[in-house]
């Protein structure tokens, strides 16, 4: 096979993004990569370094691009809106980018250098599910219940077990509503403890999701 002209760190990533959309996580190795480039594996490495450091490269690939499909989903939305529209995003990203997913499903978050890049990542869902009063660990469990919804949704589409009607994201969109209902009680509840818990004459204004939301953007 001849060597391809003008190979550079970009022609690298693309055809590494080929690999694993056509053979996997196992299938992504140096000898396979150079192969599909027409170069020998050792020139990889100054393009793109070890194959530790190539891996962590496209991983932050995918997560960046995740933080701006999910971020670019919920503008002007707020609530259950953008919940669901950030969910639909996870889902349909992960549907166009097989092999990034794997990876990431595959590193994990092990890697101490990928944490600014999973924040990013995870921002807009963050962001949205702060506007219900939740925080600290309690905002972890539901950042973890919509990403899991979400990935696990997108892994059972590529293995092929969502074959038969209805459709896997009006389940999706099911499994979601579900989850913003308990997320809204929790909200609610939350109103009570605080009104009871304020002194007399003095209870707080509890503002909606949306309307926290609102003064947020501006």
């Amino acid at each position: 096979m001849a060597p391809r002209v003008g190979l550079d760190r970009a022609a690298v990533m693309r055809a590494a993004v080929e690999i694993l959309d056509e053979q996997g996580v196992p299938g992504l190795t140096y000898s396979a990569l150079a192969a599909r480039l027409g170069v020998k594996y050792q020139s990889l490495y100054s393009h793109v370094g070890t194959p530790q450091d190539l891996a962590r490269e496209l991983h932050i690939s995918y997560l960046r691009s995740l933080g701006e499909t999910t971020r670019a989903a919920a503008v002007g939305l707020a609530g259950r809106d953008a919940l669901r529209a950030i969910a639909l995003a996870y889902w349909e990203h992960g549907l166009a980018n097989p092999g990034l997913l794997a990876l990431h499903l595959n590193q994990g978050v092990r890697d101490p250098a990928l944490a600014e890049s999973l924040a990013d990542a995870a921002s807009a869902l963050f962001t949205v599910l702060s506007t219900y009063g939740i925080t600290g660990d309690e905002l972890w469990h539901w950042r973890r219940a919509f990403a899991a919804a979400c990935h696990g949704f997108t892994s059972f589409e590529h293995a092929g077990v969502l074959r038969r009607t209805p459709s896997p994201r009006a389940t999706l969109e099911l499994v979601v509503d579900a989850l913003v209902d308990r997320l809204e009680k929790t909200a609610r509840e939350r109103t009570r403890e605080a009104a009871r818990a304020a002194p007399s004459g003095r209870q707080p204004r509890q503002r909606s999701p949306r309307a926290r939301a609102g003064s947020a953007r501006r």
